[in-house]
């Protein structure tokens, strides 16, 4: 707790502020970091607890293991081989390096999120209104959107559905649609279930067999 309160101490007389995971953290994997203004940088290959930051960027060097990451208006940057339980973010965009393994989901509003080659994610991707770009991602659960384009490259896996949700409160049919693209050698396990409408990009004919539309026309 001192440690903490000393670096957020810091970081409000300071106008960037960058806090590294002590080595108490990595000999104990339920210790992580919270901060508000700082970003926070996990070196190479150690393990820590869940890391949050409020205004912060969360960076994750290669094959370094975290639990939950969170943050509201800053970045998530994940490098190759990052193991991690969950992700959350509002505002900032969440890019994960090759060989990526998410234990639960990953989640966000307005950012954008990009899966590179042979990363896994056990739980959903969900977005609001960010853009979803997955390459050569296996996907054990579904992948949902509301506003926001989803495009799925190489050959990736998608276990559960693609969703595209009807965005409660408006109408619907005079929103944007977003933009559906799948790769042809794309395995999609489950439907494409459209509770809105939406631009489909699908050059593959079992992907457009597997379109089902839940909305009124």
């Amino acid at each position: 707790m001192i440690r903490l309160f000393t670096a957020l101490s810091a970081c409000l007389l300071l106008s960037a502020c960058v806090i590294h995971v002590g080595p108490g953290s990595y000999r104990n994997p339920n210790v992580g970091e919270d901060t508000v203004f700082g970003d926070i940088q996990v070196p190479s290959g150690q393990t820590v607890g869940s890391l949050s930051s409020v205004n912060g960027s969360i960076s994750v060097s290669f094959g370094a293991k975290a639990g939950h990451v969170s943050t509201v208006n800053g970045s998530i940057e994940l490098d190759e081989k990052v193991e991690v339980d969950s992700i959350t973010s509002v505002n900032g965009s969440i890019n994960g390096g090759k060989d990526l393994r998410v234990q639960g989901e990953i989640e966000t509003v307005n950012g954008t999120i990009r899966l590179a080659q042979n990363s896994s994610v056990l739980g959903e991707i969900n977005s609001t209104n960010g853009d979803i770009l997955l390459t050569g991602v296996k996907l054990q659960s579904n992948l949902i959107t509301i506003n926001g384009d989803i495009t799925v490259k190489s050959d990736s896996v998608i276990a559960g559905n693609i969703v595209v949700k009807g965005n409660k409160g408006s109408d619907n049919n005079n929103n944007k649609p977003p933009v559906i693209t799948l790769a042809q050698e794309v395995n999609l396990m489950g439907a494409i279930l459209l509770e809105r409408p939406a631009t489909i990009k699908l050059s593959n004919p079992e992907h457009q067999a597997k379109v089902q539309r839940l909305y009124l026309k």
